[in-house]
C-alpha cells in the first residue's frame, strides 16, 4: 500500500475588526505502519487499518489567538478569565464588595475587587477597557438593602438586582 496525499484545505475569513485571517485545515490519510497494527475481514484475510487525522488549527496558542480576535477581546462571560468586577464607590463599602465578591467565588465565579484608591468612574472605565463582562457598583444603598447595581460591558447600567439573582446569573455561566 502506499500513503495517501494529505489533503488540505484552506479558507480566508473576515475578522470582527475587518481584516483578513487566513486559516487552513489539514486532514491526513495514513495507512497505520508504524505501529504494524492489522485486523481480520470478515472473509479471514488480513488488512491494515486506516486511520483519519485531522488539525483545526494547529495548536491550542493559535486557537486562542482565533478566538480572542473574533470575539475582539470582548470574550463571552463563560469563558471570560474574569466575569465581574466588583467596585466600591468608597472605603467604607470595600468590606461589603468583598463579602460579595466571595460569594461569587463560592459559586465559581471569576471575580476582581477593584478597591483602588480612584474615583467609581476611573474603575468602571478600567473594567471596561478589560473588557469585563459585569460590573457589580457598590454604595450605601446597596449595601444597606443588600442589591447589588448591575453594568454590563456594551449594555451598560442595568439597574439594581436582588444579589441572588447575580448570584444565580453567575452561577449558571460557571456551569
Amino acid at each position: 500500500m502506499t500513503k495517501l496525499e494529505d489533503i488540505r484545505v484552506g479558507s480566508q475569513l473576515t475578522g470582527v475588526v475587518g481584516e483578513k485571517v487566513v486559516t487552513a485545515v489539514a486532514v491526513e490519510w495514513f495507512g497505520n505502519y508504524a505501529l504494524t497494527l492489522t485486523y481480520r475481514t470478515e472473509d479471514n484475510t488480513e488488512e491494515t487499518p486506516w486511520m483519519l487525522h485531522r488539525a483545526i488549527f494547529g495548536s491550542i496558542e493559535r486557537f486562542l489567538g482565533i478566538l480572542i480576535e473574533h470575539y475582539a477581546g470582548a470574550l463571552p462571560l463563560w469563558l471570560a478569565p474574569v466575569q465581574v468586577a466588583v467596585i466600591p464607590i468608597a472605603d467604607r463599602h470595600k468590606e461589603a464588595a468583598a463579602e460579595f465578591a466571595g460569594e461569587l467565588k463560592s459559586v465559581g465565579g471569576r471575580v476582581e475587587v477593584m478597591d483602588q484608591n480612584e474615583p467609581m468612574k476611573v474603575k468602571i472605565a478600567k473594567a471596561q477597557s478589560q473588557k469585563i463582562p459585569y460590573m457589580i457598583v457598590m454604595g450605601d444603598k446597596e449595601v444597606e438593602e443588600k442589591l447589588v447595581s448591575v453594568r454590563e460591558r456594551s449594555e451598560g447600567d442595568l439597574g439594581q438586582w436582588d444579589r441572588q439573582k447575580f448570584i444565580d446569573v453567575i452561577r449558571d455561566a460557571a456551569i
